[in-house]
């Protein structure tokens, strides 16, 4: 232990040290005045300027608009580069004049802004159709991969330029090098369709467009908080339904629509069907369930497979139907307007009028977990805490507390959960206080719902409302413990009379098949067809619950059929055993 008085000593002595090594290494080492770069890679505005002496006028644009000082700082950015060939034409096109220095300052102010975007952007993270994120004019950037007279594949940019060079590193961001300006189409989503759509092609949906009015609100220039998404349909989709003309169309829609009376009601519920009112890219579309349309309580459902994007696919009963892909593959798809966007579609897709109809709902169907490479994988094991799931709310009482995700491919009595995974989580006072789900896609009508889940020892109680936006909650009646096991000893509709049902098929009832449990909540009215809320609040008790499937069925359905085997496969009661997976195992008798 140093006292004291011994420590100024003791720093003169340790300075003279530092003070001496100093000098050796300056007398001895020969790079002592050398200075040394900290990266050899430029910034994008230097970049511009200095590697490439096609991009000097975008360059000198940077300089004299004031954004040298943003680009030459560290970031994050996505540069796409007009040459000075583009930029002379742009001048020459848009201003009469062959010189940038005589453009409006304000003009070229804008024109950087649409050229840059505050994300690192490679190619090899552009998909067909929008960018990820908007540029600096708040609109998004299109790409999309193109064939030439040669048969070589370039990469298209807002179908305005064609990228020369790509995914050039600068320190601060990426460049892509293009050989045309970018501009905002100036076109509303009416103008674009009527003007730059060819003329021969949408003639019998721009003509319902007129006829309807809704000509003028898609002509509407309002902020940029309004936006308009127009599903078009061409001739030959039209006509492929038997729809030459407007008024076929109106004839159709009176046997689609026979709920609808007047003649001028029909085509503009057809037209309104057509246009979801905000800014839906495909992007857009892959990422939700449903999208709202311009027709009260009507809306457009979403199914996602690799690319392709399918609107109003149904598949139970009478509302079976393939819907209807947005055509990807042509150039008015994506297509940017000024107050929104334009997509085609590849078949006929009125507005049906669909009755309530059965959701068996995997509640692990949720959209972070579908994504990920772990989803349905044997052994996996993941925990969500407090706004780590968009479509699932909780509070938690305390910080550890949170869902757990699980898949485990073995199969027993006390394994027979629906697609091999479960949602491990309490509602009660010691785990999660309430859980807020929003639900599938549910069809306006009345529905029993059905909460399907594998009991445990200690006793915990739960009460459940459903929540519909401007409609009074409604509480459903039933409180149950999620201790108790199914009956046995009991018919098919002894249980049903009771609130009870099975809904795993393979040995619901043997062994311990009996602790997986499906009872009713209750009864709920859909008012709007859409997604709602399910909304469940402990009441007592303590521990979690492997919770499996919810089960929405119309009042009338029946509602112990079909069942699931492990693998998801619904079940009737025809079915044979040996096509219940696994089909070596034998089958309860009931």
């Amino acid at each position: 232990m140093k006292r004291a008085h011994e420590q100024p000593l003791m720093k003169i002595y340790l300075l003279i040290g530092i003070m001496f090594v100093t000098a050796l290494i300056s007398c001895n080492d020969p790079n002592t005045n050398m200075h040394y770069a900290t990266s050899v890679v430029p910034m994008i505005d230097d970049y511009l300027l200095t590697k490439d002496t096609s991009l000097t006028s975008f360059a000198a644009i940077i300089e004299k608009t004031g954004f040298q000082g943003t680009l030459h700082a560290y970031g994050t950015y996505t540069c796409f580069a007009p040459t000075n060939a583009a930029i002379q034409t742009w001048c020459l096109e848009q201003f009469g004049t062959s010189s940038w220095q005589t453009v409006p300052v304000d003009s070229l102010k804008d024109m950087v802004r649409f050229h840059l975007i505050n994300d690192t952007i490679s190619t090899s993270n552009f998909e067909d159709g929008r960018l990820s994120t908007p540029n600096g004019l708040k609109k998004y950037l299109t790409t999309s991969t193109k064939l030439d007279n040669d048969n070589q594949t370039y990469i298209e940019v807002n179908r305005q330029a064609r990228i020369l060079e790509k995914d050039i590193y600068a320190e601060n961001g990426i460049i892509h090098k293009i050989d045309a300006v970018l501009m905002p189409n100036a076109n509303t989503v009416w103008q674009a369709i009527k003007s730059e759509f060819p003329s021969n092609e949408y003639t019998i949906f721009i003509g319902a467009l007129e006829q309807s009015g809704m000509d003028t609100i898609l002509n509407k220039q309002l902020a940029d908080t309004v936006w308009y998404t127009l599903l078009a349909e061409p001739d030959a989709v039209l006509q492929a339904a038997g729809i030459t003309n407007v008024t076929q169309l109106i004839d159709s829609m009176a046997v689609i629509r026979p709920d609808v009376t007047l003649r001028t009601n029909l085509l503009e519920l057809y037209v309104k069907y057509h246009v979801v009112p905000s800014l839906a890219y495909v992007a857009d579309f892959m990422k939700v369930s449903t999208e709202e349309t311009m027709v009260e309580s009507e809306v457009i459902t979403v199914k996602v497979f690799q690319l392709d994007v399918t609107l109003n696919k149904f598949t139970y009963s009478e509302n079976s139907d393939p819907g209807v892909m947005i055509d990807r593959d042509v150039d008015y798809t994506d297509f940017s307007c000024r107050n929104g966007v334009i997509h085609t579609l590849k078949s006929f897709m009125p507005p049906r009028l669909r009755k309530p109809m059965p959701v068996y709902w995997d509640i692990a169907e949720q959209p972070e977990l579908t994504a990920l490479k772990e989803f349905r994988k044997d052994g996996t094991l993941l925990l969500f805490k407090e706004g780590e799931l968009s479509e699932i709310k909780f509070s938690a009482s305390s910080a550890s507390k949170g869902i757990t995700y699980a898949c485990s491919k073995v199969y027993g009595g006390k394994f027979q959960y629906v697609n091999y995974d479960y949602m491990y989580f309490g509602v009660n006072p010691d785990e999660l206080t309430w859980v807020e789900m929003k639900t599938p896609l549910l069809i306006a009508g009345t529905y029993k719902v059905w909460v399907c889940w594998r009991r445990v020892d200690p006793i915990s109680t739960f009460r459940t409302s459903f929540l519909q936006t401007g409609q009074p909650t409604q509480v459903l009646p039933n409180v149950y413990s999620t201790y108790d096991y199914l009956p046995t000893g009991q018919s098919e509709t002894q249980l049903l009379n009771n609130g009870w049902k099975y809904y795993v098929a393979k040995q619901p009832a043997s062994n311990d098949g009996k602790v997986f449990v499906s009872r009713v909540l209750g009864t709920v009215t859909v008012t709007k067809t859409g997604r709602h809320t399910l909304r469940f609040e402990g009441l007592t008790g303590k521990d979690r619950v492997y919770w499996d499937m919810i089960h929405f069925i119309p009042v009338g359905d029946n509602q112990t059929w079909p069942r699931f085997d492990v693998l998801g496969n619904e079940i009737y009661k025809t079915t044979p055993c040996s096509a219940i997976y696994p089909y070596d195992l034998p089958c309860s008798s009931n």
